[in-house]
């Protein structure tokens, strides 16, 4: 069963939270939505996981769902970092909460940013990590970043660049799914497509997405982590095969050694939660279980 609850960050930021409880779960999967989404559309996957032996827990990112509040209103984000501290406090509760019990990352879509920059400083704190949806690092992501600073400047942070929306927010999703069913739920969602982000929001996005490439800055105190990519061939985010290489490059550059990457034909972005998804559910649960 599904509880939600509310989590509080290390400054005083509510969190809308939900949490699935069975008996002595094999493991604890923590979950990082991707961009304009929210919790409510993972718990079909968290009843499955349920169902073959794992808790999970997911959030609201802030400006995401039900994280919402005065600073942080509905479509604005302020920066990777504070979104993955608050990820790492998650990963503490979750500790507290099933001692002794492994907790393994999900990141799908820019949770699979999230994810990457989580290791930076945290990857000892989890057992295994999914990536899902794997966004490929883009080069051009530093002139993006330089061009949203710069609009900043006139129209502010929590304003809204039709030009930058243009960039890293149109209305093209056509890309997210094959399943007409997925689609009709997804533009009718009020939390998914009926508003935009804010400049500093996709600003944040590609600046998740430079710091990829950034690999000094990772720790790697856990070389051993097991890591497992998953994407549809049809998914335009990855940057297709050559897209994938390079993520799994930067990884093993970061000093990671147990990658493993699976690409699923007919598929585009929401493999967990479309039709045809079987071979993909099959692939996960041979991850967590093995």
């Amino acid at each position: 069963m599904i509880c939600e609850f509310r989590f509080s960050t290390d400054n005083n930021i509510t969190l809308a939270g939900a949490r699935s409880d069975i008996s002595s779960p094999k493991a604890v999967v923590q979950i990082i939505h991707g961009a304009k989404e929210h919790k409510e559309r993972y718990y079909e996957f968290m009843d499955w996981l349920a169902g073959i032996g794992f808790a999970s827990v997911i959030t609201d990112n802030r400006g995401h769902g039900s994280s919402i509040t005065e600073e942080y209103s509905l479509g604005y984000m302020d920066g990777w970092e504070t979104i993955v501290s608050d990820q790492a406090l998650l990963t503490d509760f979750i500790r507290k909460e099933w001692t002794d019990t492994p907790v393994y990352l999900f990141g799908h879509s820019f949770g699979s940013l999230l994810a990457r920059c989580y290791l930076e400083k945290h990857d000892y704190m989890i057992d295994k990590l999914i990536l899902s949806g794997t966004v490929g690092y883009r080069p051009e992501s530093r002139i993006a970043i330089a061009l949203a600073d710069i609009i900043m400047l006139f129209n502010g942070k929590k304003g809204r660049c039709p030009l930058l929306i243009k960039l890293g927010d149109n209305d093209q999703v056509e890309w997210v799914s094959h399943d007409p069913d997925v689609m009709a739920a997804y533009k009718a969602d009020p939390l998914c497509c009926g508003y935009k982000y804010t400049n500093n929001a996709i600003a944040t996005i590609w600046r998740a997405d430079r710091e990829l490439s950034r690999i000094r800055r990772f720790k790697c105190q856990s070389p051993a982590l097991p890591i497992l990519s998953i994407s549809g061939e049809e998914d335009p985010v990855t940057r297709g095969s050559r897209g994938l290489i390079r993520s799994e490059n930067l990884l093993r550059r970061a000093g990671y050694t147990d990658i493993k990457f699976v690409s699923f034909p007919g598929l585009r972005h929401e493999i967990i939660n479309c039709r045809g998804r079987e071979p993909v559910l099959s692939e996960i649960r041979r991850f967590l279980q093995k």
